[in-house]
C-alpha cells in the first residue's frame, strides 16, 4: 500500500504483486500512474476514494478474482478501459459511492460477471446512467443500485437463479432512489428469475412505481415482494 495521499503521479515496476489490496487506496492527488498488474489476483479497494484520478492506463485484470470496492469514491473518474473479469468472483461496492462531482458521468465498461457470487452493494450511490449487461446467475446474497439517482437503465440476466434450494437465504435487490421509470422497471422485472417468495426488491422513491405503465406484477408473479 502506498500511503502518500499528495501524490499526483506513480510508477510501480515490480512484476512480483499478486495482492494488490488497497495500492492505491486513498491517494486523493492521484492522477497519472503506471503499473504492470499481470499476476494480480485481488483488486480489493485498488483506486478505492482516488478523488483526481479521471481515466485509468489498460490494466490486465485476467488474473482477478476479488475486485470489491475497486472504484469506490472514485469522484472525478470519467472512463474506465475494458476489464478481464472472467475469473472475477467478489465484486461487491466494485463501482459503490463513484460520484459525479465533475460533472461528467462515468462509463461503465462490459464485464464478465459469470462467475461472480458476491455484488453486494456493487453500484450503490454510483452516477452511472445505465448498467450494460450483468450475468448474475451465481448470485446468492443481494445486490444494491440504491442512491444511484442517475441511473435510468439497468440490464441484468438470471438474478434469483443462484438460490440454494437447500437453504431459506433470502435475496435483497435495493433499487430505492434510483432513476428508473417504469419502462425500466418492467424491463428488470421481466428478466428476473422465480425465486419462490424468497427475495425482496426496494423501490422507495424511484420515480416508476407512480407512472401508469408500471408492471409490478411481472415481478410479484415470480415470487418476488416488492416494497415501495
Amino acid at each position: 500500500m502506498i500511503t502518500h495521499p499528495l501524490l499526483e503521479r506513480v510508477r510501480v515496476r515490480s512484476h512480483a504483486i499478486t495482492n494488490g489490496a488497497g495500492l492505491f487506496s486513498y491517494l486523493s492527488g492521484l492522477r497519472e500512474l503506471e503499473i504492470d498488474t499481470a499476476g494480480i489476483s485481488v483488486f480489493q479497494q485498488f483506486f478505492y476514494y482516488c478523488r483526481s484520478l479521471t481515466t485509468i492506463p489498460a490494466l490486465d485484470t485476467s488474473g482477478g478474482v476479488t475486485f470489491t470496492n475497486m472504484f469506490h469514491g472514485c469522484s472525478s473518474l470519467q472512463t474506465i478501459p475494458p476489464l478481464d473479469t472472467s475469473r472475477g468472483v467478489d465484486f461487491s461496492g466494485m463501482f459503490a459511492w463513484l460520484r459525479d462531482y465533475g460533472g461528467k458521468l462515468c462509463q461503465m465498461p462490459l464485464l464478465d460477471t459469470s462467475n461472480g457470487v458476491s455484488f453486494s452493494q456493487m453500484f450503490m450511490g454510483c452516477s452511472l446512467r445505465s448498467i450494460p449487461a450483468l450475468d448474475l446467475r451465481r448470485l446468492r446474497e443481494g445486490i444494491a443500485f440504491s442512491y444511484s439517482h442517475a441511473l435510468a437503465f439497468i440490464d441484468v440476466r438470471g438474478l434469483g437463479e443462484g438460490l440454494d434450494p437447500n437453504s431459506t437465504s433470502q435475496l435483497l435487490v435495493g433499487l430505492e432512489g434510483t432513476g428508473l421509470g417504469a419502462a425500466a422497471l418492467n424491463a428488470f422485472y421481466a428478466n428476473l428469475a422465480p425465486v419462490n417468495n424468497r427475495g425482496t426488491i426496494l423501490l422507495s422513491n424511484t420515480p416508476g412505481v407512480l407512472e401508469a405503465g408500471h408492471q409490478p406484477q411481472l415481478a410479484s408473479s415470480k415470487g418476488w415482494t416488492l416494497i415501495y
